[in-house]
Order: structure tokens, then sequence, then C-alpha cells
């Protein structure tokens, strides 16, 4: 995923979606992705799946099987057509699915 980060903060930095999120510094990005507790994801779209947006998911190893939405950003021309929606739907099953591996001690 440091592959990614590139276009993630190009995605974070855009105008556009400044006034709604609080960029984070490339170090912290790299810190993430290194730590166990938070899961990126970037968002595709289309039949070439073309990068559209990332997610960054924390308290993936948390005991308590609690799960935090902690960002989806998405680019401009990719907001307003129910992506985002999707993605939420998608992040709560997966959130389901980690804390049930995180009860059973399977992470």
């Amino acid at each position: 995923m440091l592959s990614d980060l590139d276009f993630v903060i190009s995605v974070e930095q855009d105008q556009a979606n400044l006034p709604f999120i609080t960029p984070w510094e490339r170090t912290q990005h790299e810190g993430a992705v290194r730590f166990p507790d938070f899961r990126h994801f970037i968002v595709e779209t289309g039949p070439q799946y073309e990068p559209a947006g990332f997610v960054i998911l924390q308290g993936c190893r948390n005991p308590h099987r609690s799960v935090e939405l902690k960002r989806l950003v998405l680019l401009p021309e990719d907001q307003g057509h129910g992506l985002g929606r999707a993605c939420v739907r998608l992040l709560a099953q997966m959130a389901f699915v980690i804390s049930v591996h995180t009860a059973s001690g399977s992470t």
C-alpha cells in the first residue's frame, strides 16, 4: 500500500476535499499502513478498476470489537454517484467480519 500513498495524498489535498478533512502528512499515512490496527483500502471503480478514492479503518485489532471508519475520501469526479454509500455498506460488512475474527482470536 505504500506505493499508493501518492494517490491517497493527492485525493486528500484536492481543493474540493480540503474543506471537509484535515489532510495527514505522508509520515502519518506511512505509520498507519504499517500499524496492524489500521487498514487502508483504495476505492476502485469502472471496468478498468480506476482509483476513485480511499478508506481508512481503525480498530481492526481492537479487543472490544469496535471498528472506526477513520476516513472515506473520493475524487471529486466520483462523488455524487452513490460510490461513497456503496463503500459504507461494504465497510459495515467488513467491520462485522473483522469484529467476529477479533472476538474469536483469528486475526
